[in-house]
């Protein structure tokens, strides 16, 4: 079976990047206990605005941290029989026997593939390049054997 995943988000940055923003946000709490203490400074340029700074800065963090777990669920897979994939804006994965494929039309960042109970489009924008020449390569044996 050849599995793809959408997107190439590594697990390890995902988990970095959830880490150092409640690093962020932790100091960005403490700076701003201390500075609001020794009264807080609201003059922009030299006050005592980066406490805030940092605690937004940890929150954008978080947000990219946990866009990046959330898009590694995205896939494309196959084996000798069926294709199954979940892409950005489905809610379940879908799954295609090659046996029902009528015909496939490929596109440049785009699959149809022409089924007997409708037409499903594949959007393939987010792949990398050797993944999207891997499909491609796939969906052309595809069409190649639904003319003959």
């Amino acid at each position: 079976m050849t599995r793809i995943n959408v997107f190439s988000y590594p697990v390890w940055a995902a988990r970095m990047f959830v880490g150092l923003g409640v690093l962020m946000i932790l100091l960005g709490i403490i700076q701003f206990i201390f500075a609001i203490n020794d009264g807080f400074d609201p003059v922009f340029r030299s006050g005592d605005w980066g406490s805030v700074f940092s605690v937004f800065q940890g929150i954008l963090f978080i947000i990219m941290g946990t866009v990046g777990r959330i898009n590694r669920r995205y896939y494309l897979e196959w084996d000798e029989d069926e294709m199954r994939y979940l892409v950005p804006g489905m809610k379940q994965s879908v799954s295609i026997k090659f046996a029902d494929i009528k015909s496939v039309q490929l596109r440049l960042f785009e699959v149809r593939i022409h089924l007997a109970e409708g037409i499903r489009v594949l959007d393939l924008n987010n792949l990398q390049f050797e993944d999207l020449r891997n499909v491609k390569e796939k969906f052309e044996m595809l069409a190649r054997s639904s003319h003959s």
